[in-house]
């Protein structure tokens, strides 16, 4: 999924100025590292396309106000439906694994220990957000405009915990790869000391 169709799914879904939008895409999809300028970017590429549409020209970029078009939606459904790519392997972390050597194995077990910490925080920070998220839909009970406003809030639920899940699943890895690395290079570290 790239930064431009989160944008438009995030305006597909209200329309907003920049700033807002940014704000939105910031909340929603805080893992994915887009930048804090993906939505002033993407939008006027969006508008190029047809999908979106500047609806009032603010005093500064950050403040106009745009809109999805019949385009722009019939785009994102397309989407939706369509069957999602074989996701590419490129983890920096299996090559590094690949062309290490034993001199170096040592810091790359550090490093993937290091990784480990920063994919949990990002797994603690998701698992806080579906929890304010469920707190604040049990104190708007009886509160909603309806159920597309309810379906619209149980599947960003469900997206937030499949965050949660892939996060930590990915610490879990990490952590069996550096535990399965030090017994290799323990081992492998004891046969060049005995050769050498």
């Amino acid at each position: 999924m790239t930064p431009q169709l989160i944008v438009l799914g995030i305006v597909a879904e209200r329309s907003g100025t920049v700033s807002d939008i940014q704000r939105r895409l910031s909340g929603m999809f805080y893992s994915a590292d887009c930048s804090p300028g993906t939505a002033h970017g993407s939008l006027p590429t969006l508008a190029a396309k047809g999908h979106v549409r500047l609806v009032k020209e603010g005093a500064e970029p950050p403040s106009d106000l745009y809109e999805v078009t019949k385009a722009g939606i019939e785009y994102l459904r397309e989407w939706v439906l369509s069957s999602p790519p074989r996701p590419a392997m490129r983890d920096a972390v299996h090559g590094k694994v690949e062309f290490a050597t034993l001199d170096e194995l040592a810091e790359l077990i550090v490093g993937i220990r290091a990784e480990v910490i920063a994919f949990q925080a990002v797994s603690d920070e998701a698992h806080a957000r579906m929890l304010a998220e469920q707190r604040n839909r049990i104190a708007a009970r009886g509160k909603s405009d309806g159920w597309p406003q309810e379906l619209d809030e149980e599947l960003s639920s469900e997206h937030i915990r499949d965050v949660v899940l892939m996060w930590d699943e990915f610490a879990a890895r990490r952590r069996k790869l550096a535990d399965r690395l030090e017994d290799i290079h323990k081992r492998y570290k004891a046969k060049a000391e005995k050769s050498g």
